[in-house]
């Protein structure tokens, strides 16, 4: 296997080609995202590697598009997240009926099936009269699926489902027409809705938009391009209009944060405030590069002087939670390195295993949430349902792609980051678990020069994945759970200690 800086070279190198041919910026999107990316098309094509990979690309349109496809993930559902649909009856729609025409932008649209939620949702509320919206996105396979709405019926009861969660007043049989293999969306949903293509990265405003959707696409952006994503967005409402973002999207590490006000901060629904300094922010767009020390100053590099180790990644799944509560509970409140860790759990688990180990830990433990600093001291759990990354200025990413060792979030997903990231001063724990995944990132860590330790396979519930990491990445130390714990706890003393 290549060094992973010349892996990271010819990935660059590729970003730019892909640019100077298609007119497709990728440069900006998270780089432990497209580079997995990548390397999954990669390793499904039959190519020898990367450098051929471009020649391909450039050569072939098609082949292009593939890759296109893998980066732009089209993870969607009707009336996914009920409860925002719910919110947006609740919150937004008042507003929206006192207005005599209503602009509405759903950006990132991917193959539709929450633009037509949101139109049956019009609907109900007596709005799609008056009401237009725009359905965009950048790719235009995904587009002409929307324009289609012919979906899968093996989905049909979870839409049904959702439909009923979000609180819809009629029968959804009502919106559509079925055969014995898909869903057809009634011609009634399409009337106001313009499909079009429209690149976030590179493309201008659309004007005095009521409300913009724009769910689970940041996440993919790195930190300057979110920025101007939302700024793009803020030019675009009008007066008081609404943008909703995505259940694990937040304006909190942006630099707009405060050109918003929350409306459902659970939902991610806010509200354009008009700025007093408008004057001073006119040419942003061009002005992103300059800001970059804004973006620094959020590291607060004080806070992290120079240690042997800056981060502990740990990997569980079956019998785990027993196992990291007796870890986490060894450490001292003056712990000073980061704790990140990835526990297999239900999707629906949200927030449960932060509260659960809070109970016996001395550090404050809580989801990661993307774009977020990692501080010392602190525990982060991988979200339910999203692969946990690390990026290159040491802030979290957070993904929707496929499942990664057959587990969302995948431990292998966050070692592998954490490897490139921290190199020698990261420590990978793998504990109890019935799969073998966090085998293969457990070895990236040792390859890059960071310290390995596995559970003792005859004290985990579950031997597999213990027993897995050993065989793979010739552990540094195998111990029992009580034994990781002191042994976590001595090397922050001594790091305390050599401050």
């Amino acid at each position: 296997m290549k060094p992973t800086e010349n892996i990271d070279a010819e990935i660059q190198q590729l970003i730019e080609a892909l640019y100077l041919k298609y007119g497709y910026d990728l440069g900006h999107y998270a780089k432990s995202f497209i580079k997995r990316r990548i390397l999954h098309r990669l390793s499904i094509s039959g190519i020898a590697g990367i450098s051929e990979m471009q020649q391909k690309a450039l050569a072939d349109p098609g082949f292009f598009e593939a890759l296109l496809l893998d980066i732009s993930i089209t993870v969607t559902e009707m009336f996914r997240d009920p409860s925002f649909y719910s919110a947006l009856r609740r919150e937004v729609i008042p507003y929206l009926k006192t207005y005599p025409f209503i602009k509405i932008w759903a950006a990132g649209c991917a193959t539709g099936e929450e633009v037509y939620s949101l139109s049956i949702l019009l609907k109900e509320e007596g709005l799609y009269r008056r009401s237009l919206i725009y359905a965009t996105d950048f790719n235009d396979v995904v587009i002409k699926k929307a324009k289609d709405g012919i979906y899968p019926i093996l989905h049909l009861q979870k839409y049904t489902s959702n439909y009923q969660k979000a609180g819809g007043i009629e029968s959804f049989a009502d919106y559509y027409t079925a055969d014995s293999e898909y869903v057809i969306m009634n011609k009634s949903l399409k009337e106001n809705i313009v499909f079009s293509n429209h690149n976030l990265i590179t493309d201008g405003v659309f004007n005095e938009m009521n409300l913009i959707l724009c769910r689970n696409v940041l996440i993919y952006f790195d930190r300057d391009l979110q920025n101007r994503v939302i700024k793009l967005f803020y030019d675009s409402l009008c007066h008081n209009g609404f943008l909703c973002l995505g259940s694990k999207e937040s304006l909190r590490p942006s630099m707009h944060k405060h050109d918003f006000e929350e409306v459902a901060s659970a939902e991610k629904i806010y509200r354009k405030k008009e700025k007093i300094q408008a004057l001073q922010t006119e040419n942003s767009y061009t002005a992103y590069t300059d800001h970059t020390g804004l973006q620094v100053s959020h590291m607060q590099p004080s806070d992290r002087e120079a240690t042997k180790y800056e981060a502990v990644v740990i990997g569980a799944s079956a019998g785990g939670i027993k196992a990291l509560s007796v870890i986490l509970s060894s450490l001292p409140s003056d712990f000073p390195i980061s704790v990140i860790l990835v526990q297999h759990q239900h999707p629906s688990a949200s927030g449960y295993l932060a509260d659960l180990l809070s109970k016996t830990c001395l550090l404050h433990v809580k989801e990661a949430e993307d774009k977020e600093n990692i501080k010392p001291g602190v525990v982060y759990i991988a979200p339910p349902n999203y692969h946990l990354m690390i990026e290159d200025d040491k802030t979290f990413s957070i993904s929707l792609f496929e499942r990664v060792s057959y587990a969302i979030p995948s431990i292998d997903v966050l070692f592998e980051t954490a490897a490139d990231v921290y190199k020698e001063k990261v420590i990978g724990i793998i504990l109890t678990g019935a799969n073998d995944d966090g085998s293969g990132g457990l070895r990236k860590i040792k390859d890059l020069g960071g310290f390995s330790v596995v559970q003792d396979p005859a004290t985990a519930e579950f031997e597999l994945m213990p027993k897995a990491a050993i065989a793979a990445a010739k552990a540094d130390l195998v111990l029992t759970v009580e034994r990781i714990g002191r042994f976590l706890a001595n090397i922050g003393q001594e790091e305390t200690a050599d401050r």
